[in-house]
């Protein structure tokens, strides 16, 4: 039994964890070159 609107919140879903694994490879590598996250 799907819920309506499921495919949106697992497309949702999936694009969020890909956001997060590309922002957490540029945080390793920007880190990695030396430069340390600034404070916001």
């Amino acid at each position: 039994m799907d819920l309506t609107g499921a495919a949106y919140f697992f497309t949702l879903a999936g694009l969020s964890m890909s956001f997060l694994g590309f922002t957490s490879i540029v945080v390793v590598l920007h880190q990695s070159s030396g430069n340390p996250l600034s404070a916001f």
